[in-house]
Parts: structure tokens; sequence; C-alpha cells
């Protein structure tokens, strides 16, 4: 069994508040200095826009060759990805089906609970239909996601430019 782990540390967020107001999470960021991976995961934690899933111990979240209509992107907690040969873990940062729900693709593993998991549910038609009011963070984890299943020779679609 593999252990390749992805995460990022949550607990750096513990000292600032959700509902700090731009100046205080920008000094807070400042002074921490926070990378790009750590800011974004605390925006979208805080953000009101995305609804929170709790997931317990071994619940699947999704199966091999599902075409998602959502991804999930992990606050806490910690998700097994099994395939055929091997499986791995992501924490906190990862983010899960994304690109696939976004590009209609199916996942090619199974995703399920390691640990109990706190997510924040990011729905695809959300992604879609309101990308006018979309801020830059949630554009530019759209833009990464996609460029990641479609490849960098993909053409960027304009409303995800910015």
């Amino acid at each position: 069994m593999a252990r390749v782990a992805f995460h990022v540390d949550n607990t750096t967020f513990r000292d600032l508040s959700v509902k700090a107001g731009d100046e205080a999470r920008v000094k807070f960021f400042a002074e921490r200095q926070l990378s790009g991976q750590e800011r974004l995961l605390y925006q979208l934690s805080a953000s009101p826009a995305l609804k929170t899933c709790i997931f317990l111990v071994d619940q699947l979240l999704f199966e091999p060759n599902e075409v998602p209509d959502r991804g999930l992107l992990v606050v806490t907690g910690e998700v097994v990805v099994r395939s055929a040969e091997d499986e791995f873990f992501l924490g906190p940062g990862s983010v899960l089906g994304l690109a696939e729900a976004i590009c209609q693709l199916p996942l090619p593993h199974e995703y399920r609970a390691h640990k109990a998991l706190n997510c924040k549910d990011l729905p695809a038609d959300l992604f879609l239909s309101h990308t006018e009011r979309l801020s830059g963070g949630i554009k530019s984890l759209v833009r990464l996601t996609t460029g990641r299943i479609l490849g960098s020779s993909a053409v960027t679609p304009p409303w995800m430019a910015g």
C-alpha cells in the first residue's frame, strides 16, 4: 500500500475568525506568510456560499466511473482513494471530483472517508450557472482543476479568465 498524502495545515487558521474583514485577513496572511494554497483553503472554507458536508469514517464519497455533479473541498479529515493497483490518502486542501464534475467525466477511482470528514460542497452548477458572479479565488480553483483534467493545451473558456 502506497501512502502518498496531500494536505494543507488547517490549524494555522484557528486564530482567524471566518467573519474577519478583508483588512484583518490580509494582515493575518502576511504575518503568517501563508502559501497560496493555505489562503485559498481559508477563503473557500470560510465562504458562506458553499455548504458544509460531513462524512463518517468509511462512508463512500464517489464510486469508480461515477460522473459527479459536484466536487468536495476537504477542510478537515482524510480521504482514501483506491484504484485496482494502489491507494493513497488526501487531507485538508484537497479538491475531489470538481474537474470531473465540470467536464462531465467519470472518476477513475473510489473515494471514501478514511477519517471523519468536514468538506465544502462544490456544486458544478454553481460554477457553470453563475460564472459572472464568482470571485477570483473560485475562478482560479475552477481554472486549476479543469486544467488538471483537460491538460494545458485546452482552451480556457472566456468566463474563466481573470
